[in-house]
């Protein structure tokens, strides 16, 4: 598999990370990818750990937002593009053909690829270490709404915003100012303004009720889901430009993106727990 030598590397030493404005942020993706890990059976959880060499879950889920920025052939495993004006996932249309190991251009293929390549025990170690760190972040990403739905926007990265009367803010790490998008108020606004570290925010996510048939549903099912939030929620947004987001906004959209993370988290655990020969 192309590359997993090289990054098997990467997987060995923890990282520094300036969360970027491809998908949920570090926290979110962490965030689901600690949900994942608590409560996982021993056996998936010891093989979890061989497979990325003793890293956590939490460690690697933002590992593919960095690798894109080189092997740009995989951004578009990130997301889904179904028009806002659509209705639903249509793999014709938002999955194309692609030269590539997954074969489609869209992370409904690329996780069903990845899937398969984890369960498959005649792979290497590094290779399926790989696909266990790209399905960890890809159900994390189609899970973030804007990440299924486009309004030929990028998914809302070109909708300018203001967030609680600020035009710009900075990453962790990073002095630069960046103005705020409505993309990038879903990736890590709404979450980084609980205050809360990882892992308080999966325990208190994890002590909330679970959602009905949390688990239950297909890739594509939970893409469709995320896509009417985009619809729903995401997209519904003051007319101005830049469009004030504020008190309102967080407060309409808070509870659904801890539902989402928390979704994303659960149904993590059980693909692993399928994948690795654990619970069914």
């Amino acid at each position: 598999m192309k590359n997993a030598s090289c990054r098997a590397g990467i997987l060995v030493f923890m990282i520094v990370w300036t969360p970027s404005l491809f998908a949920w942020g570090q926290t979110g993706h962490q965030i689901v990818a600690t949900i994942a890990s608590r409560g996982l059976s021993p056996a998936v959880a010891k093989e979890v750990s061989v497979l990325l060499n003793g890293q956590t879950l939490a460690d690697v889920a933002p590992l593919p937002d960095q690798w894109r920025k080189t092997d740009t052939y995989e951004s578009g495993w990130h997301y889904v593009n179904i028009p806002k004006s659509d209705t639903a996932y249509d793999p014709t249309r938002d999955c194309p053909p692609q030269q590539s190991e997954v074969g489609n251009d869209c992370a409904v293929a690329a996780i069903e690829h990845y899937k398969t390549v984890l369960a498959d025990t005649t792979q290497s170690n590094e290779t399926r270490g790989q696909a266990l760190t790209f399905i960890v972040h890809f159900i994390g990403d189609i899970h973030q709404p804007l990440h299924n739905a486009n309004n030929n926007d990028e998914g809302g990265n070109e909708v300018p915003v203001t967030w609680f009367g600020a035009a710009t803010h900075t990453y962790s790490g990073d002095s630069n100012p960046v103005s705020w998008n409505l993309h990038a108020v879903w990736d890590d606004a709404i979450i980084e303004k609980s205050g809360m570290s990882v892992d308080a925010y999966a325990t208190y996510l994890l002590k909330r009720p679970r959602p009905a048939h949390a688990t239950s549903g297909t890739t594509v099912d939970w893409t469709n889901a995320a896509y009417r939030l985009a619809k729903t929620n995401s997209y519904v947004i003051p007319s101005a430009t830049p469009a004030p987001l504020g008190k309102k906004y967080y407060a309409r959209n808070l509870p659904v993106v801890n539902k989402q993370l928390l979704l994303a988290g659960l149904r993590l655990r059980s693909v692993l727990e399928s994948a690795l020969g654990g619970k069914k």
